[in-house]
């Protein structure tokens, strides 16, 4: 989803024409939108699990390392969730593959964005 802000080449029209800009508004809101779901839902799953401060922070680092390699895959590789069903050994493949130096900064800056987001921007960090 975030990712494919990049791919958006009418971006540039966005403050000329406002019918561009409503797409623009839309598309970014549903990315948010899907973003805060995510963040609430892990929130719930930690609150039922009752998990202690450093488990929780490992369980979060371990979830935002599985979740970028899930974005890379899918952003660069061109797989969905559907393909580790109907294609499992693909996906191991392509997972393997992305384990390469060269795509490291990606998977880890998309690792530290939503680890530092899933951290600091939840109900129990708010005073």
């Amino acid at each position: 989803m975030i990712t494919d802000l990049i791919h958006m080449t009418w971006v540039a029209d966005v403050l000329s024409k406002p019918s561009v800009f409503l797409l623009f508004l839309a598309f970014v809101s549903s990315i948010l939108f899907g973003i805060f779901c995510g963040m609430e839902s892990w929130y719930v799953i930690k609150e039922g699990w009752k998990l202690n401060w450093y488990l929780d922070l490992l369980l979060t680092a371990a979830l935002s390392v599985v979740s970028s390699l899930a974005i890379y895959i899918g952003r660069y590789d061109r797989l969905n969730s559907w393909d580790l069903l109907l294609h499992p050994q693909l996906v191991l493949q392509k997972l393997l593959q992305t384990l390469q130096p060269d795509r490291l900064p990606f998977i880890l800056g998309f690792t530290f964005l939503q680890f530092m987001s899933l951290v600091f921007l939840m109900k129990d960090n708010k005073k």
